[in-house]
């Protein structure tokens, strides 16, 4: 009887190792056995992003796609580079919630690979990567490969081109693929490519190349700034030009840097961010020659939507009869820009001259001052602005040290016929800041009739402040009305 038993025992012996055999030679022969789950499983509607230096130094690698052919819950597996960084990978339901954790990784049978495994709970996946193949230096070349475990009907390929990048190309692996360019939510342009299907372990082959020299990635460099006031105030608070300067980045999430083109004689006063609180903070940015004769280029991290840039500029030629002499040079594009020009209390005759095609859209008497204010739609990165400021003023105080009282005279600006046309071209315009410039643009009493302003104190630091202050000259808390 025992001989029997070794005799079967061998057989059996005999049997799994052919068993085994025949499993290992399938596994060389055939790895998608092992790293697919199950050919019933296809991918449907799926989307690859591909976002060099977004976030991040590399590149983002984001897939996400309908599981049909499965039960709501499954496990799936991924194919990805042995190097990368997971950030997420898991599961998004009907209301667009995304839930997940770490997956499950070992290494593939293919070199350089690896596989990531997880159970998804909807219909719809998601994972997300960081690869570092950017390469340092200004040319930039990179090779991104995908390869789905399993077969995908229809995939779109977002490639995004990053913020400043010069030169950019993709060439997909497929010579004859038609592509076309969109851009997204940021502002940034988008390379967008089409595949009807996929096999599963098909590889896809995407060049990437482009020219960039800044080295911030794209969240970290601003796009453009909107709804800008720009104030030209001579003689305010000091003998010379006050220049104020508030407005909103757009494109980028704070912190972020920021840069300025300032006259290389002026004087820095605040250089910072202003909070939902109307709450400032900042201080002394860092400052140096610029490409630009005869200007400099201040720069510092922004800490919320909003910054906020004050100098002083000695600007202001002649005894009685002054001249001002203004330029302004943005480095960024901008939309949206109000030039307010604020005529100094005790000044007569008092004129504005651009030199730029300009709007002149209004007088106010805010605080008992006369401003004229320039409206512009948009103007463009390096666009310049120059205003001449003309008006005789005996009297060498600043506006601020000044009684309010009426003016004499009303202003001048051009002449009575291109003030006309100046304004039915700004009407549309107006519309569209009508609610910004409610507060200051709403019916006033003349100056002969305003109360002089009662004395007032900054709430933070108890400072002695003029009437006419938003902000406190000692420490920059925005001031109440």
């Amino acid at each position: 009887m025992s001989q029997i038993v070794r005799i079967t025992g061998s057989r059996f012996g005999s049997i799994s190792l052919l068993v085994a055999l025949f499993l290992l030679l399938a596994c060389l022969l055939f790895p998608s056995l092992t790293e697919a789950q199950t050919e019933s499983i296809t991918v449907r509607d799926a989307n690859l992003w591909l976002y060099p230096e977004y976030d991040d130094s590399r590149l983002l690698v984001m897939l996400e796609g309908q599981v049909v052919g499965t039960s709501p819950t499954t496990t799936m597996s991924f194919l990805v580079p042995e190097d990368a960084e997971i950030y997420s990978a898991g599961s998004i339901d009907s209301a667009g919630q995304y839930t997940g954790g770490p997956p499950d990784r070992t290494a593939s049978t293919l070199d350089g690979w690896d596989v990531i495994t997880y159970d998804v709970t909807t219909s719809i996946f998601r994972v997300e990567y960081y690869h570092d193949v950017i390469p340092a230096g200004a040319t930039k070349s990179i090779v991104s490969e995908f390869i789905p475990l399993y077969p995908v009907d229809g995939l779109r390929i977002y490639i995004q081109q990053p913020r400043t990048a010069t030169d950019f190309h993709v060439e997909p692996s497929l010579a004859s693929l038609e592509s076309i360019q969109e851009t997204d939510s940021y502002g940034m342009t988008v390379e967008v490519l089409d595949y009807a299907s996929l096999e599963a372990n098909q590889s896809l082959v995407l060049s990437i190349s482009y020219v960039k020299t800044n080295p911030y990635p794209s969240l970290k460099i601003i796009a453009g700034l909107q709804n800008v006031d720009l104030w030209l105030y001579p003689e305010y608070d000091d003998p010379r030009l006050l220049v104020m300067m508030v407005g909103e980045v757009v494109g980028v999430a704070p912190p972020a840097p920021i840069e300025f083109l300032v006259p290389e004689g002026a004087q820095m006063f605040s250089a910072g961010s202003i909070d939902a609180d109307l709450k400032y903070a900042g201080g002394p940015p860092e400052r140096t020659p610029s490409d630009v004769t005869g200007w400099d280029v201040i720069s510092y991290e922004i800490t919320t939507s909003t910054f906020r840039v004050e100098y002083y500029l000695e600007a202001i030629e002649g005894d009685v009869d002054k001249l001002v002499t203004s330029e302004f040079i943005t480095l960024l594009p901008i939309d949206g820009l109000l030039v307010h020009v604020q005529q100094p209390r005790k000044s007569s005759d008092f004129r504005v001259m651009p030199y730029v095609e300009s709007s002149m859209t209004a007088e106010d008497y805010e605080n008992g001052f006369r401003e004229l204010l320039y409206a512009y739609t948009a103007l463009s990165a390096s666009d310049s602005l120059r205003f001449d400021i003309e008006y005789t003023k005996s009297d060498p105080l600043p506006s601020l040290a000044i009684e309010e009282s009426s003016f004499a005279g009303w202003p001048y600006v051009g002449g009575g016929i291109a003030g006309v046309c100046l304004l039915c071209g700004v009407a549309a315009y107006w519309v569209v800041r009508k609610r910004r410039m409610d507060a200051e643009l709403t019916a006033q009493p003349s100056p002969a009739k305003r109360r002089l302003p009662e004395q007032r104190y900054c709430t933070e630091c108890g400072a002695k402040v003029a009437g006419s202050f938003r902000y406190c000259p000692e420490c920059g808390t925005p001031l109440r009305k």
